[in-house]
């Protein structure tokens, strides 16, 4: 339930002028209200000043209500969520409905809500008495959307400091306003309708407005404003009344998204086109088909009948799976037998949040004639930008409209082996080592020389391991570094603050710092995949140790770091780099939305840096290996920060496991 102090909202029609956006308030002793939880419901009564006549009669997942001269009056029925989660995880975000409406005014009913992080107040209208909602002042309209299988016209309006669920904000409003309305003023309208609300947001998304944010609320929802009338909700069904259309924007109607988990062996995507295209889509006026002259002999994709260079094949890669910030890998094999030589390229496009259309060339070699060609980005992952959606992988050629031959396409995790050669995997994250192949030499020259050219012509992501002088930027300055250095006349910077090797089996790579040491894995069978920080600190003496916990909000994380005074940022203990605030600095609640924290505090008698690594995360147990031994014999304190997806589901009760072959004295390892 919400509390008592906060805002609520006030009305949409503003009498003789009117705005698009609600006028808010903080409920007074002067107002009449009545709020509680039904069966799982929540419900709220609001009569603005007390005034005129109302009245008010929830039940389970129903209620009835009326109204007669009052200023602004408000019932609602619905959800507020305590763990908040994103539009896209919440399957319950849609409700079917059967009212009874009788506007004899200014009234409307539909969906309310409020998103969080960033803070957006929504509206969607299903029908209303003399007035449609639409808005005047503060106003930006984007066009229409298709729910439901109802058109509604998609509009924002901007409240400057106005009241809100975190006080006194300046935040949107989103509305999606039907565009005929489901009821008619002084009559009794009897409505059986369904609204999608993760569908609406979908929707706004796809023109372009920020719903990265948590689901605070979602209500059925009846207000009346200098008006009368009266309203039966006869049901409500929460999680009914599904919309499984795509997304329609402005008539169109765009791929739906739908989350793909990586196989056992790292990838999402492995098309070597076997039996069919799959969903694959010809781009302009090439055509797809299956023809058995593919890589080693198979079936591959071909594609003909091109009419301009860039016809090529399309995969619609969504705006679910692959996520901002993290990497992966992207390859596929090419040929061509019409010219002597062809340039092709492997790309990627996104939408961003300004919703203008990006490009990305992942690869791009010159094919020749009859010879298969790999296109790949496979170990030195390609990081995908911030706020980009709607991917789109595509080859296509650079200069001619030859027929094109595609196979083995695959999109992977992070250091996934090549689909084409599996006998490749990633060696080395050392500076200059542009191919990946664990050594600094000439055969580094062409692939940074030509990588360094795809991103000032093409706007191509940076190649691995290409900021050589360590500047923080990558250019021709990298180049000459590199020949210099091969020359013998520079000697590459000394990397202060991280050092990677990776192990043989390829499962785990251990980075060390100034600051922590931390830990990468990645899924095994029966296993998540996860990455962990190590931090020494002082701890609390009347503390239990082993302890350990699940974070899943930095509100939760704040907490934790106020329960222990350990966490204080000016501890003499820590350096400005060391600090555990800094080393939580990364964990926003974007980060939470795709992501959990699991947190081991441990105590030992001789202590000694990179004293521990985790080994092993299951649903029920975390391993943690010792290390090495030795220090210089205080007591120390070991704070894992363990990070995991957010599906991962781990107990909070796990058992800690620790490998100790070195006599360390650990307490209570349960």
């Amino acid at each position: 339930m919400k509390l008592s102090c906060i805002k609520k909202l006030f009305g949409i029609a503003a009498c003789a002028v009117m705005t698009a956006s609600s006028v808010q308030f903080t409920a007074s002793a002067a107002d009449q209200q009545e709020r509680g939880n039904i069966g799982g419901y929540d419900y709220e009564m609001w009569n603005m000043n007390y005034e005129g006549e109302v009245e008010f009669e929830p039940g389970l997942g129903s209620f009835s209500c009326s109204w007669k001269n009052i200023s602004n009056f408000i019932a609602s029925m619905g959800k507020y969520y305590d763990k908040q989660k994103n539009y896209k995880e919440l399957e319950s975000l849609s409700f079917s409905y059967d009212v009874e409406f009788s506007p004899r005014g200014n009234a409307y009913f539909g969906a309310y809500g409020w998103q969080v992080e960033p803070l957006s107040e929504y509206y969607i209208i299903d029908g209303w008495g003399s007035w449609r909602p639409s808005g005047t002042t503060n106003v930006k309209k984007y066009g229409t959307a298709i729910v439901n299988g109802n058109e509604y016209d998609v509009f924002t309006a901007y409240r400057y400091n106005q009241p809100s669920i975190y006080g006194t904000r300046s935040f949107q409003q989103y509305w999606s306003v039907r565009t005929e309305s489901a009821s008619k003023d002084n009559v009794t309208n009897y409505i059986n309708g369904s609204i999608d609300i993760s569908k609406h947001f979908a929707s706004w998304e796809a023109f372009g407005l920020d719903t990265s944010g948590n689901i605070y609320e979602s209500s059925f929802y009846v207000e009346g404003y200098d008006s009368s009338g009266k309203a039966v909700l006869k049901s409500l069904h929460f999680g009914a009344g599904r919309d499984s259309s795509p997304v329609c924007v402005n008539g169109k109607y765009l791929k739906k998204d739908v989350y793909i988990p990586h196989d056992s062996d790292g990838y999402y995507i492995r098309d070597d086109f076997s039996e069919n295209i799959g969903d694959w889509e010809a781009r302009e006026d090439a055509q797809l088909s299956i023809t058995p002259d593919g890589y080693n002999g198979t079936n591959c994709l071909l594609v003909s009948e091109r009419t301009t260079p860039w016809d090529g094949a399309s995969l619609y890669l969504g705006s679910k799976t692959f996520r901002p910030h993290e990497k992966y890998s992207f390859g596929a094999v090419v040929m061509q037998d019409s010219e002597p030589s062809e340039e092709m390229e492997l790309m990627l496009e996104y939408r961003d949040r300004n919703n203008e259309t990006n490009y990305i060339v992942i690869d791009k070699k010159a094919v020749k004639k009859g010879e298969w060609t790999e296109l790949s980005h496979p170990y030195c992952e390609l990081n995908i930008p911030e706020g980009a959606k709607d991917l789109v992988l595509f080859i296509d050629s650079f200069d001619d409209i030859c027929d094109l031959y595609i196979d083995n396409v695959y999109v992977a995790a992070e250091g996934t082996k090549t689909f084409s050669s599996p006998d490749k995997t990633a060696v080395s994250d050392l500076p200059g080592d542009i191919n990946c192949d664990g050594a600094i030499d000439v055969f580094d020259l062409a692939p940074l020389r030509r990588g360094i050219l795809n991103m000032i012509v093409d706007n191509a992501a940076a190649p691995a391991n290409s900021d050589v002088n360590k500047d923080g930027k990558v250019n021709v300055a990298d180049l000459v570094f590199l020949q210099r250095y091969l020359l013998g006349a520079e000697k590459l910077p000394v990397q202060e603050t991280s050092v990677t090797t990776t192990v043989a089996d390829d499962t785990t790579s251990t980075t060390t710092s100034a600051a922590t040491t931390t830990t990468i894995v990645k899924a095994q069978n029966g296993s998540y995949a996860f990455s962990a920080q190590y931090l020494k600190n002082t701890g609390k003496e009347d503390a239990v140790y082993p302890s350990r916990c699940i974070i899943e909000s930095r509100e939760e994380l704040e907490s934790y770091m106020a329960d222990n005074e350990v966490f204080s940022s000016d501890d003499p203990v820590f350096s400005d780099v060391n600090s555990f605030s800094a080393a939580v600095t990364d964990y926003t609640d974007e980060w939470f939305s795709t992501h959990k924290l699991a947190v081991v505090l441990l105590k030992e008698i001789f202590s000694a840096p990179d004293t521990y690594k985790v080994t092993n995360v299951t649903g029920t147990e975390v391993e943690i290996e010792r290390l090495k031994n030795g220090g210089d014999m205080s007591i120390a304190y070991w704070y894992i920060l363990i990070e995991l997806d957010k599906d991962a589901d781990i107990k909070n009760d796990f058992n800690i496991q620790i490998k100790d072959n070195f006599s360390t004295q650990l307490e209570d390892v349960k």
